[in-house]
């Protein structure tokens, strides 16, 4: 129930350039691979939330917030009552309830609608987990923040670029080197959007760009291109559904959307 945000806009790394290699960066014709887009005043009910991020309880795992909120509702010795729910709610670290500055998250690429609440968790997913199981509404109003992959941008690196993640395992390779061999090698740490480690992105089209693909794969790199084309074709659908589920996001999606 934990999530964490993707950073895919600034693969940086080493290019061949004037005989040597030099550092480098990658740079997209059609903008960031991730758009973000900031509806203000979100509608929303606390059942609504899928998960919590940046919470001092993420080293537990929970499977939803509300295993989380029974989980300590039944260490606070928290009854199931309306007068709990207002005590959880009105704990000052509860920002959904207490700061006009709360933001809420949602990835296209996994549409869950999470919210960042550090030190008051505990006493949200203890609201959450009451208000379902004395069947209370609780209405909220709160900044979202969507991001999204943006197709264009995925389109031309996919066309460019084979995407390899290398996995906390893969055995090490010299950087200097590939970009030595095939012209450059860019690298950027990301959240586990298709599994743990970090992206690699190499050129395509160099005459050894097969064989330094399959010499980091033999060293425990995946080619994980395909991963994110299925990803960036999905989110279409992935928009749908989440309109269907927030009718007043469906005007603010719509230039997302890759068709």
């Amino acid at each position: 129930m934990f999530a964490s945000e993707a950073r895919l806009d600034k693969f940086r790394g080493h290019v061949w350039r004037d005989g040597r290699v030099v550092p480098g960066r990658l740079m997209f014709p059609h903008g960031n691979l991730v758009l973000k887009k900031t509806i203000d005043s979100f509608s929303f009910d606390l059942l609504d939330l899928d998960g919590i991020c940046a919470s001092k309880s993420s080293e537990r795992h929970f499977e939803s917030v509300d295993d989380f909120g029974r989980d300590f509702c039944r260490a606070d010795g928290a009854t199931e009552s309306e007068a709990e729910l207002i005590r959880m709610l009105s704990w000052d670290e509860v920002r959904l309830t207490k700061s006009p500055d709360s933001e809420l998250c949602l990835t296209l690429w996994d549409p869950r609608l999470f919210v960042a609440n550090s030190g008051g968790s505990h006493h949200l997913a203890g609201a959450a987990h009451i208000a379902r199981r004395i069947g209370k509404s609780v209405p909220i109003r709160a900044r979202l923040v969507v991001s999204a992959f943006n197709a264009a941008a995925w389109d031309r690196l996919i066309q460019d670029y084979r995407v390899l993640l290398e996995s906390p395992q893969s055995r090490g390779w010299s950087r200097h080197a590939v970009a030595e061999l095939i012209g450059a090698c860019f690298v950027e740490e990301v959240a586990p959007i298709v599994g743990e480690g970090k992206l690699v992105v190499l050129p395509r089209r160099d005459a050894a760009a097969d064989d330094v693909t399959a010499v980091l794969e033999s060293r425990g790199a995946i080619d994980v291109t395909r991963h994110f084309e299925e990803i960036v074709r999905g989110q279409d659908d992935a928009i749908t559904a989440v309109c269907e589920r927030w009718p007043q996001l469906a005007s603010h999606l719509t230039d997302l959307r890759a068709s």
